[in-house]
């Protein structure tokens, strides 16, 4: 069983090492990122569909004021009397011995092919006109919701890239300590060696240095999952570790009071148009029960055989309306109305919202700039403990825990600072999503 448990494992860890291989490293910026998700981005070629369905869908209102046309060839065989006598005449072939009473009550077969051109002609319909132009406003809806998954699409890939730019800075911080570490543990040992130090400071140093290289595995798997989300993010198919830098933007203080709350967000722009779209629904509903004016005409030839003969025209106007649909419509609007103002609750509530978590945001703003003043200071004092004990414990002064303790203490330290500034560039780029200005 201990054989077959030492290939399984021996087999995993050959394959995984294969798999590992096909990463590939590939530099990233993070202008580049934003550009090929804005080009690539499934989410948003779902909204430009969306937006092409929108303009599909208003480009059939266009029925409103063209033509119907309808051409078609009937060939019928009939020994009907009336049929028959009809026939003749549209096919102007009517002679007196048609009126033979014998020949009008049992006239034999007779056949009529009829070739008919129709055309009917919308001239005044109010409520398809409303409708149109509720496609027409359902157009403007379509347009701010692909605006903001733009938005939303940048601040994800923001937050992403801040991740991994975080992942590698910890990396860093973790390489130092695992080095100093590494160090402070050969130390131990010739210590050791000499019986200068106890068995439990080498166990304290191994186990220090096992608890470092446990974190600097969990990071670079960190840094492979955020690599993956960002070729999600930008619809890449290949598996690729991306090495990241600070942009320019980076670790900067931005000015709070430039972030606003802004009623012309895409969302709630995309929301106003909704509700406006009902709004002429709603008209259109009421319109269908008016007059309606309409043209209409064709013409047709007919003949005894087949091809084309006798032609004639029929031409007129209507005027329509429906004067009752068993409260269908009554009940139609009702509908309506209720979805609209369902609508402009959210709106409200998504108002609200916003002005909430904008106001949230910059509390955490302020309370991340005082936290990275402190972090700071403790980094600073840290590292001139750490000085302080590496020269104590060099002339034998301190324990071995002493220094470890020193050495996690400003490991840790600078861990939290790149914490904290990752949080606040998060922050910042949540802020500029909350505020529209990530259009």
């Amino acid at each position: 069983m201990s054989k077959l448990y030492f290939i399984t494992v021996f087999m995993c860890a050959c394959v995984g090492g294969v798999f590992a291989q096909q990463r590939t490293l590939e530099a990233l910026q993070l202008a580049d990122a934003l550009g090929e998700a804005m080009l690539h981005n499934t989410s948003l070629a779902q909204a430009s569909l969306d937006q092409n369905i929108a303009h599909a869908q208003f480009g059939s209102s266009t029925a409103a004021f063209l033509p119907q046309v309808n051409l078609s060839y009937t060939s019928t065989l009939t020994n009907n009397p009336l049929m028959v006598f009809g026939n003749k005449m549209v096919q102007g072939i009517v002679t007196a011995n048609d009126f033979d009473p014998i020949l009008l009550n049992n006239p034999s077969d007779y056949q009529n092919h009829n070739a008919m051109v129709s055309v009917v002609q919308p001239i005044l319909n109010p409520d398809i006109l409303f409708q149109r132009r509720a496609a027409n406003i359902q157009q403007e809806v379509y347009d701010f919701k692909k605006q903001y998954t733009q938005s939303y699409i940048t601040f994800e890939v923001k937050k992403t890239y801040y991740q991994l730019l975080l992942n590698y800075e910890a990396l860093e911080v973790l390489k130092q300590a695992f080095r100093t570490t590494e160090e402070a543990n050969n130390s131990v040992s010739n210590f050791y060696q000499q019986g200068l130090v106890t068995k439990a400071d080498v166990l304290n140093a191994q186990v220090y240095k096992s608890s470092i290289e446990s974190q600097l595995l969990a990071t670079q798997h960190s840094i492979e999952a955020l690599s993956d989300q960002l070729s999600v993010l930008m619809n890449r198919e290949t598996m690729a570790t991306y090495t990241v830098q600070a942009d320019t933007n980076y670790r900067t203080i931005p000015d709070e009071g430039a972030y606003v709350y802004s009623a012309a967000r895409a969302d709630f722009m995309a929301y106003n148009k909704t509700v406006e779209s009902y709004d002429k629904m709603i008209q259109a509903s009421r319109f269908s029960l008016s007059p309606r004016l309409n043209a209409f005409g064709n013409y047709q030839s007919n003949s005894n055989t087949f091809g084309f003969g006798n032609g004639s025209y029929y031409v007129g106007l209507q005027v329509s309306m429906d004067v009752f649909k068993g409260l269908t419509n009554y009940h139609k609007i009702a509908v309506q109305k209720f979805q609209r103002n369902k609508i402009a609750l959210e709106l409200k509530t998504e108002q609200v919202r916003a002005q909430t978590e904008i106001e949230s945001a910059k509390r955490s703003m302020r309370d991340i700039h005082v936290r990275m003043q402190l972090t700071q200071a403790s980094i600073s004092q840290a590292k001139e403990a750490l000085k302080l004990t590496q020269d104590r414990y060099t002339e034998g002064l301190v324990k071995t825990t002493d220094l470890l303790t020193s050495q996690n203490l400003l490991a840790q330290q600078e861990l939290a600072l790149s914490k904290i500034y990752f949080e606040y560039n998060v922050t910042v780029s949540y802020l500029s999503f909350l505020t529209n200005q990530n259009q």
